[in-house]
């Protein structure tokens, strides 16, 4: 069920696009002022854009699964949000386990687990979620499943059904309103979202896109992060370990979403639909 990322290349020069400004200033005032300050800064955006232009494309391969309950009952196939994990999912995983097959995963970055450089669009995702949820199934002796979703894992399991329809049998969703993942994006859905997006969307973008910066990066995201964490008051993230589970590299999501939304709003990348093919 595997494909190549696209759109990759329009991503790379849209974010390289948006950085060019910013080195061009620090150029500027670096000659201007022979500020170290801003000779750091010029050093910090030049590394970054370096980092995005080459970006390595994540591999395609199945992420580790915790499954619990009778053998031959029907599965269901739990999908966590941010700054979640898996654990999210323990208090219905204890109570549908009686009846059901309970599979439950962790996002890469999250929990700790390992992710590649610049994390995983949405596209890359909805990939490797459909060799997981294939390979589950396989090991069950099942064919299809019930798709449990929160937040991201609500908007992934709406692109899940829609690619690999023949593993999803049914879909749970909870709190996700977004609809754009058929032919195109309305305008004026992107302008909800835009405005919706200065509460703590771009902040959290921000803190990944801060996390590339070599030495003082991660700290940087990761404080920006937990500054979104305490004020939504994650109930996974009030304590230590919670919040060094929910650092900056887990906030990749946001920043994949609302570029992807971006371009196709002004009609630079197709619809979700066309990217896959669907008909």
């Amino acid at each position: 069920v595997s494909t190549q990322s696209t759109g990759d290349l329009q991503i790379r020069g849209m974010l390289s696009i948006l950085l060019f400004p910013l080195l061009c200033v620090s150029t500027a005032a670096a000659a201007y002022m022979s500020s170290s300050f801003c000779w750091a800064a010029l050093g910090c955006i030049a590394v970054t854009t370096a980092r995005i232009w080459f970006r390595t494309p994540p591999r395609r391969r199945a992420l580790p699964c915790r499954i619990d309950g009778p053998e031959g009952g029907e599965l269901m196939f739990f999908m966590h949000g941010w700054p979640d994990c898996g654990a999210i999912w323990d208090g219905l995983v204890n109570h549908f386990k009686k009846t059901h097959r309970c599979a439950v995963y962790d996002m890469p970055h999250f929990n700790g687990g390992g992710a590649f450089d610049w994390g995983y669009s949405f596209d890359d995702l909805t990939d490797i979620l459909g060799i997981t949820l294939q390979e589950v199934l396989v090991a069950e002796g099942q064919q299809r499943c019930v798709l449990v979703a929160h937040d991201w894992g609500a908007v992934l399991a709406l692109m899940l059904q829609r690619k690999f329809p023949h593993l999803v049998s049914k879909l749970v969703l909870h709190d996700v309103e977004i609809q754009t993942f058929g032919g195109h994006v309305e305008l004026r859905t992107v302008g909800t979202l835009l405005l919706f997006g200065f509460v703590y969307q771009y902040i959290l973008a921000t803190a990944f896109v801060l996390t590339s910066i070599p030495l003082i990066g991660i700290p940087l995201g990761n404080f920006l992060t937990r500054l979104v964490t305490a004020g939504i008051g994650a109930p996974l993230c009030q304590d230590d370990a919670g919040l060094r589970r929910a650092g900056g590299m887990t906030t990749y999501p946001y920043l994949w979403f609302n570029l992807h939304l971006g371009l196709e709003a002004i009609g630079l990348r197709p619809g979700f639909d066309r990217r896959h093919r669907i008909n």
